[in-house]
Order: structure tokens, then sequence, then C-alpha cells
């Protein structure tokens, strides 16, 4: 693959247009943050072979706890207008930290574990998990706002 194309194809790792945005200023910040840190890391594992593993125990570090972070602030949301799914919500959170987990053991232990099929599970499951399940607590907010007032 010419340098060309593997530039094009970077570029087109994350479009951030098509980030679906939840209204809740920060919430939306921290999912763009985690794809640009995942964005970042795969085009810094496309270039170099050299230090990776450490590169790799520094990312995952700032990503995992990124993500705690962001998934505290969520459901804490989420509790505070006694979201009806809150308890399923919070288990996609738990199953997304343990896969992670698992992959981490992959690393650690040398086992199955490829760089590139990681940064893109990162990547799909946070773009589907917005999709899929943030955008439909946004549309319960917003619910509740418009029949308070």
């Amino acid at each position: 693959m010419g340098e060309e194309q593997t530039l094009e194809k970077e570029k087109n790792f994350i479009n951030y247009e098509e980030i679906e945005l939840v209204a809740i200023p920060h919430i939306d910040e921290q999912h763009r943050l985690f794809l640009k840190l995942t964005a970042e890391f795969y085009e810094f594992q496309n270039k170099n072979s050299e230090n990776l593993n450490e590169s790799f125990k520094v990312f995952i570090k700032k990503f995992v706890e990124l993500i705690k972070i962001h998934f505290l602030d969520e459901e804490h949301i989420l509790e505070r207008i006694s979201y009806p799914e809150y308890v399923e919500h919070r288990l996609e959170h738990e199953n997304f930290i343990k896969k992670i987990l698992e992959a981490v053991k992959k690393f650690d232990t040398g086992k199955d574990f490829v760089f590139n099929e990681f940064v893109h599970f990162l990547r799909d499951w946070v773009l589907n998990h917005i999709s899929l399940w943030d955008i439909k607590y946004a549309e319960y907010i917003s619910f509740l706002k418009k029949s308070a007032g």
C-alpha cells in the first residue's frame, strides 16, 4: 500500500462528523476524546513497530482511566433522571470493561493479541454504544424536558 493510500486510510479511521451527539456537552466531549485517543494510537501503531508494547501500556492506562470516569458520569446522570434502562446500560459498560481487561490479559501473556484488531474493536464499540445505547437516553432526556415544560 502506498503512502498516500495509508494516509487516506488513517484519516478515515474515524469520521468525527458521523459521531452522534447526546446533547450533553461534557459527555459528547468525552466520546470525542475516546475516539481521538483511539485514532492516535491507531496511527502510531501503524507507523511505529518500536516501543509499541510500552506505548500500548500508556495508551490503555489512559483509555481505561478516562472510560471509567465517563461511565461514572453517565451512570450518575441516568440514575438522577431515573432512566428506565439504567441497569441494562450499566451492564453494557461493565461488559466493555471486562472485554478490555481480557484483551490486556492477552497482551500481557502474548496470546492472540493484535494491536490493529484491538483499536478497531475500541472504535467500533464506542461508536455502536453511542448510536444504540446513549442515543436512547438522550431521547429520554429530551422527552422529560418536553414533558416538564
